[in-house]
């Protein structure tokens, strides 16, 4: 039996340290903010790498400041901050306790690559023959299954799809093993199972996505010169597939029109989303700017339902934008992408 004093004890070490769920710029904000006031953190990610969505982003509205600009040294403080455990390719099982005492169960999916061993130095990319689409630019580019998310990722440890890797699925390869000066490569790494003992959980999940039979409905998947916002996000950026060249999937040629269509499976009831996501206006606002950056001669048309421009400033930027880029405003919302793609644009 726990004495009185034991429990006591017991209380103010689980609520000395955090589980943040979700690492996000949002979930590493708060990772940092609370080893400021003290807090040991426990930083949950999915994905091998911390920097969630904001990591894949050109630019952010309303300033069009760079993205990586803002989170690279955030991420870079997060993974040198002694005080923040980040665990990679992990997802929270079950939470069980009280305020001020939480068991929470985690499962950690291996990496197939010593993280504490591995230098980033990438001759297990350069020698891997699995060719694989490249998740982190929307798969409109090519990557090897041992790969790193992006230059910028931390934990800076390259990891293998195991999915997709030859020597994982059918016992053959294992270049990779071979070329590893760091001798980082661990085939037989095994799933864990991490049982952490924490004062209390902040989720910071970020957001979810539109279906693919939504985005079908308007020929996604069907035409290749329909993207969504992100697959357009990554053809601006200069890190991503075209190096920054706004082009055509289907024939790398640049596009005199571009259609941005608003409320895709937003404030809709069939799509089972009959809320306003509160960024879509404004994201949109931000790329058709960039898209007028790079080709100032194309003609760029917003299909809007109706403009909800939340946040400090946004409608007045909003306004700015469309003056200063001579942005065409139509307020409709489009029943299907199809009749648009009768004609070259």
């Amino acid at each position: 039996m726990i004495s009185p004093k034991g429990v006591l004890s017991a209380v103010q070490q689980t609520a000395g340290s955090v589980l943040v769920v979700g690492s996000g710029v949002a979930g590493v904000q708060a990772a940092l903010d609370l080893t400021e006031l003290g807090y040991r953190v426990h930083l949950l990610e999915k994905s091998a790498a911390i920097g969630g969505a904001m990591a894949r982003l050109d630019k952010t509205f309303p300033t069009n400041d760079c993205s990586l600009c803002i989170l690279a040294p955030k991420l870079v403080e997060a993974g040198r901050n002694p005080n923040i455990e980040i665990l990679t390719n992990a997802e929270v099982i079950a939470v069980e306790g009280r305020p001020g005492r939480f068991s929470v169960l985690v499962r950690r999916k291996p990496r197939y690559i010593n993280e504490e061993a591995c230098t980033g130095c990438g001759q297990c990319a350069l020698y891997c023959l699995k060719v694989i689409g490249d998740d982190y630019n929307e798969h409109l580019s090519l990557t090897h299954a041992a790969h790193i998310d992006y230059a910028q990722a931390v934990p800076t440890s390259y990891h293998i799809d195991p999915n997709a890797c030859l020597r994982l699925n059918y016992d053959t390869c294992g270049l990779c093993a071979a070329v590893c000066q760091a001798k980082a490569i661990r085939f037989d790494q095994q799933e864990e199972m991490l049982n952490l003992e924490v004062g209390a959980v902040v989720l910071a999940p970020g957001f979810g996505r539109i279906s693919k039979d939504v985005l079908r409905r308007y020929g996604w998947g069907r035409f290749d010169d329909v993207l969504t916002a992100f697959e357009f996000e990554r053809l601006m950026c200069a890190s991503g597939p075209t190096s920054g060249e706004i082009v055509r999937v289907s024939d790398r040629h640049h596009p005199r029109r571009i259609a941005f269509l608003q409320c895709i499976g937003s404030r809709d009831e069939t799509c089972g989303n009959n809320y306003c996501s509160s960024v879509c206006c404004m994201y949109a606002i931000k790329q058709a700017t960039m898209a007028r950056e790079h080709d100032p001669e194309a003609e760029i048309t917003l299909f809007y339902m109706d403009v909800r421009t939340h946040g400090k400033g946004f409608d007045a930027a909003r306004k700015r934008a469309i003056a200063e880029n001579d942005l065409r405003i139509i307020y409709a919302r489009p029943p299907s992408a199809l009749s648009m793609f009768n004609f070259r644009v």
